[in-house]
């Protein structure tokens, strides 16, 4: 909301990462069976994402789609949001509901791993090598970040803050802080959302 002033605590970074600043992003994904193979090939073709609003799913996207001299809102004949995506997003995808998905980076490996679908079955589209092991076809965001109101008490936000910097062995991440959310500012700016709606 406009006028709500907030701070930003900590990025969390997921162990294996070299940078917490280049964790998340979106990959674009196809049959196997399916004759597309560049994204100029998904032209006005029907593609599915999760929430508009998720920077590792529609908003990497829509920025990559941009940085290839495409208009986003203009680009796919259809975009259908839905909650998950797993399974709702990749399961349109392997019925035929949708000639495309949208998927976080790395959802379709853990997919895999798990045995909920074969590898031969999906194929990814304009995809990236560098920072993240994970297949992805966007550039890559910092990950989840925890922000304090500025009317938190100052001695909670405190102690929020020392509990979560040591949580060094949670779970496969730790909490870093001085993380530059830079990109995320030129997501912003580039599709003209959020502060630079105007």
């Amino acid at each position: 909301d406009a006028g709500v002033s907030s701070v930003r605590i900590a990025t969390r970074r997921l162990k294996g990462l070299a940078e917490a600043e280049r964790a998340v992003g979106a990959a674009f994904v196809v049959r196997s069976d399916s004759p597309y193979r560049t994204l100029r090939d998904l032209k006005d073709r029907t593609v599915f994402s999760s929430l508009p609003t998720a920077i590792d799913g529609w908003l990497a996207a829509a920025r990559e789609l941009r940085q290839q001299g495409f208009e986003p809102d203009h680009f796919f004949g259809f975009v259908g949001y839905r909650n998950n995506a797993y399974p709702d997003v990749l399961s349109a995808l392997l019925n035929g509901s949708t000639d495309a998905a949208i998927l976080p980076a790395c959802l379709l490996e853990a997919v895999r791993m798990h045995g909920l679908v074969r590898a031969e079955d999906i194929r990814v589209i304009n995809a990236k090598t560098g920072d993240l092991a994970c297949a992805h076809s966007t550039a890559l965001y910092p990950d989840l970040s925890l922000w304090s109101l500025s009317s938190a008490p100052e001695t909670a936000v405190r102690d929020m803050t020392v509990a979560l910097l040591g949580l060094r062995d949670a779970s496969g991440y730790e909490w870093l802080t001085n993380v530059s959310h830079a990109d995320v500012d030129g997501l912003l700016k580039d599709l003209e959302i959020g502060p630079y709606a105007y």
